[in-house]
């Protein structure tokens, strides 16, 4: 459930923290706060605490590191440039592979209706500033553990993290290989982001084909409405591609 805290002063007597050994290498936290100084503390105590970490000051970029590296915590403020903080959440619950991660606005908006936005947007929890460290970590590590408790008491697994949004232009398949398009695609496309522009690209058809009958691939073939171009998603790698004419 959605929780909003008053951030208060660290007590004297802290909880203990998983050490190195106790905590999965792979578990990723995602800063994204516009003050340097308070982005560059909030990454420090993550990495002492053994999380890999990724951090941006602006909204899209933030946007683009999500989608690629699929944190499993992402720790926002609300004013950023690009887009804001409530717009992040947004797009990080609609997308497929980063709609699972833990989300904590940590705000200076303590107005109700600010803090009701943040949670319709799509965080887990709400923290005011002044937020210390120790609070935000100690709120990071009880939503990773209750989303362990979600799924069967198994320890913190996530999926192999793949690239979905790539900037580099490749040249398609041949069309031998490729096959010809289907307009009712075996497997349903994904709902991705222009790598330019970061609007929903557009999905047109699907390519079903393989140079053997039992290594048949999938193509889904996407558009951006802005006129960045026309984009190849290949299934088996999951990644994006833009289409070199």
């Amino acid at each position: 459930m959605a929780q909003v805290f008053q951030a208060v002063p660290p007590v004297a007597a802290k909880a203990p923290t998983p050490s190195r050994a106790e905590r999965p290498a792979d578990v990723t936290a995602l800063v994204v706060n516009a003050d340097s100084h308070l982005r560059s503390s909030y990454v420090s105590m993550f990495r002492a605490n053994a999380f890999v970490t990724e951090e941006s000051s602006d909204g899209r970029v933030a946007l683009a590191k999500a989608i690629g590296q699929r944190p499993d915590v992402v720790v926002t403020e609300t004013r950023l440039a690009g887009i804001d903080g409530y717009q992040l959440c947004t797009l990080l619950r609609r997308d497929p592979d980063t709609c699972g991660a833990a989300i904590v606005v940590v705000t200076e908006d303590s107005e109700p209706n600010e803090i009701e936005r943040a949670l319709a947007a799509g965080a887990d929890t709400v923290l005011l500033q002044p937020c210390p460290s120790e609070r935000l970590l100690a709120e990071a590590q009880r939503l990773l553990e209750s989303r362990d408790t979600a799924q069967s008491d198994r320890p913190l697994r996530r999926p192999a993290k793949g690239t979905l949004v790539s900037g580099e232009a490749v040249r398609p398949p041949g069309a031998a290989r490729l096959g010809p398009p289907n307009l009712g695609p075996p497997a349903p496309p994904p709902e991705l982001l222009c790598p330019e522009c970061l609007s929903p690209l557009v999905f047109e058809r699907s390519h079903v084909g393989g140079v053997r009958h039992a290594g048949r691939e999938q193509w889904d073939e996407f558009r951006c409405n802005r006129k960045c171009g026309v984009f190849r998603y290949r299934h088996r790698t999951r990644k994006l591609a833009k289409v070199v004419v």
